[in-house]
């Protein structure tokens, strides 16, 4: 009898993937049942120790038959678990939607596109935080749909090899994230962790990475995660695309808006050399045939500008030959495109591109739709550049947008400007970088009065549907040789607040701006909860001062000079010193319709809510406060304030 040819070990490794599977998809209708009898019976131990089981025989196995991710979010989930056996009471009426999310997000990984249309869920990764942070995160997480992966600082490096997540919450100390762009990511840090105070949210880029304290609650660390992934999706980038084929144009800009990239098409080189002198785009799309001219020529052109050095061309073109790709290639192509195309595969092309260019621009300090610096970097660069010139012969100028952008488009168009401004300030010996999400910091050579001369001049110059903005400046050398570098930025936003309140382009610096009220003042002595609010106003471009105490709250709001509009206070009633009852009450004696007071406090009686609105307050919110329905009521209240 002939022998049978034994079976190689791929062929043995793929048999037992296919049984696996088979025997996962089993035991979903198994979590099904469990998320279902858990809703109306939450302690059950019978069926929280199956629970428990099957989700440790899934952590232990899944990685071994080559499905890392589905034993990673077994292991978050069996953490959850766990603490649920140790305390009944723990997250009782969410262990069942927890769980049916679970078993959804299960079904997501192993089903094939052709098993199902639902939608991937969207991925979290947890890093390197200990059983008491990271259990709260995963199931608060898990029960607003994120598909959670816990794993360790060590084991990053292979979790991000099945792709980026959406989004990372990880301990301080894990490294390796700042090349992580486009990917919304929160750092849980210590209070007597190194680097800034807790009393100051750190920024790493205009997405960039966010800390807060370990202790902040687990839903105020996924509104802060999801307000940073919502920037992200804005701040994309800009588009700048030349073909002379209107229903390709079309094709392109659609596909382009559907990505949430602001886009700008024309249809002959004459207007694309137009559209360059007043944009940076993060992106050109090159056809190659332009009626009489060569979209090559164009290429070559985009390639010999210094501002658009990093900027990735895609060239589209009808001809499928080698000579016409290798000729797009050698005039400086990223990418060659054959038309007509499918939209998807033109929106896997241009993510693809925007993904390589950001994270070679990340490793660099370059935000990758403006071209300029990230904050990091550009404080280093300011530093640096004090210690070179000497303070006496520069200024700082500090330019934001006199309200923040309030669409994609609109975020867009000021990267651009920032660009535009930047490359002008480069050009005159200057340099330029962000120091947050929509702040640009320039250094000038000359004294502030010459920079406010060059700074009204660029925003007169300012292109057509741009957001218009307003400058603060303070001479080097205005707070004495040992100010540094965050104090002199500080004094320079106080002038770019007198700016905005004299609605003029540009302002110096003097001692009084100190006094001119911001958009917001947070009264608060939870740290991390002020953390929360100042992020809530920054991601809004909104100018705000913090105090944690009364007294001291009520010696500057009573020094403040009004701006255009009443200042919003956003006031904590348990406060040392002075509460903030008796706070309101003063300043409505001292001030009398100068401010909006929204209280913040954890006492819900009648009597306290009644006390505070028949004291003119605005709105009196409980905590723990909602980061989302913070924000969304900022803008009501605003416009509130604003005069009529």
């Amino acid at each position: 009898m002939a022998h049978q040819p034994r079976a190689s070990a791929d062929e043995v490794m793929e048999q037992a993937r296919r049984q696996f599977l088979t025997t996962v998809r089993g035991t979903l209708d198994a979590f099904d049942q469990l998320a279902a009898q858990l809703a109306s019976q939450p302690s059950a131990e019978q069926l929280l120790t199956p629970l428990r089981r099957e989700l440790h025989r899934l952590n232990g196995s899944a990685a071994t038959f080559g499905y890392p991710r589905v034993g990673r979010m077994a292991a978050a989930l069996e953490g959850a678990v766990k603490k649920w056996v140790a305390d009944p009471n723990l997250d009782r009426e969410r262990r069942g939607p927890v769980v049916a999310r679970f078993a959804r997000s299960l079904r997501e990984q192993l089903m094939t596109e052709a098993e199902t249309t639902t939608v991937p869920g969207r991925r979290l990764l947890i890093v390197g935080l200990r059983d008491a942070v990271a259990v709260p995160l995963t199931t608060e997480a898990s029960a607003r749909g994120y598909q959670v992966e816990r794993v360790s600082a060590d084991e990053l490096d292979e979790a991000l090899e099945d792709g980026a997540p959406q989004a990372v919450i990880a301990s301080d100390a894990t490294r390796g994230l700042e090349e992580l762009r486009g990917v919304a990511r929160l750092l849980l840090r210590k209070r007597d962790a190194g680097g800034a105070p807790a009393s100051a949210p750190v920024v790493a880029g205009p997405a960039g990475i966010r800390m807060l304290d370990v202790r902040t609650e687990p839903a105020e660390v996924l509104d802060a995660l999801e307000a940073v992934a919502d920037f992200e999706r804005e701040a994309t980038g800009s588009v700048l695309a030349v073909d002379d084929d209107p229903v390709m144009r079309t094709i392109v800009r659609v596909a382009a808006e559907q990505l949430n990239l602001s886009i700008e098409t024309v249809a002959d080189p004459a207007a694309f050399r137009a559209a360059l002198a007043t944009m940076i785009p993060s992106l050109v799309v090159i056809d190659v045939e332009l009626g009489g001219s060569s979209g090559l020529d164009l290429v070559r052109e985009v390639r010999a500008m210094h501002t658009l050095i990093n900027v990735p061309v895609l060239v589209l073109s009808g001809h499928a030959d080698v000579g016409t790709r290798d000729g797009a290639f050698s005039a400086g192509a990223d990418d060659y495109m054959l038309k007509p195309f499918a939209p998807a595969e033109f929106q896997r092309r241009v993510g693809a591109l925007f993904e390589g260019t950001r994270r070679r621009l990340a490793s660099t300090g370059i935000h990758a739709s403006s071209g300029v610096s990230l904050p990091s970097r550009t404080l280093r660069d300011l530093d640096s550049e004090l210690a070179q010139r000497g303070r006496s012969g520069v200024s700082i100028a500090v330019v934001a947008p006199t309200d923040a952008p309030g669409t994609p488009r609109a975020t867009a168009a000021w990267h651009r400007e920032c660009g535009r401004i930047a490359t002008a300030a480069t050009e005159a010996g200057g340099i330029a970088g962000l120091i947050d999400e929509l702040t640009l910091a320039v250094l000038l050579k000359g004294g502030s009065a010459p920079a406010v001369d060059w700074l009204s001049a660029r925003a007169d110059e300012r292109p057509e549907h741009t957001p218009p903005w307003t400058a603060g400046i303070i001479a080097g050398s205005a707070l004495g040789p040992e100010a540094t570098v965050v104090a002199i930025l500080a004094a320079a936003r106080e002038a770019r607040n007198a700016a905005r309140e004299a609605n003029v382009a540009a302002c110096e610096w003097n001692a009084d701006d100190a006094d001119v009220a911001p958009d917001v003042v947070v009264v608060e002595d939870d740290a991390a909860l002020a953390d929360l609010i100042v992020f809530a106003l920054e991601t809004r471009g909104l100018t705000h001062r913090r105090y944690a105490d009364g007294i001291s709250a009520l010696e500057g709001l009573l020094r403040m000079r009004s701006r255009n509009g009443r200042t919003m206070i956003l006031l904590d009633v348990d406060l040392p010193g002075l509460d903030g009852h008796t706070l309101h009450e003063r300043l409505r004696i001292a001030r009398p319709g100068q401010f909006d007071v929204v209280f913040l406090s954890v006492h819900g009686t009648e009597a306290e809510q009644l006390r505070a609105l028949q004291a003119g307050a605005v709105d009196y919110l409980l905590k723990p406060v909602s980061l989302r329905i913070l924000a969304a009521k900022l803008s009501g209240w605003r416009a509130r304030a604003r005069p009529v």
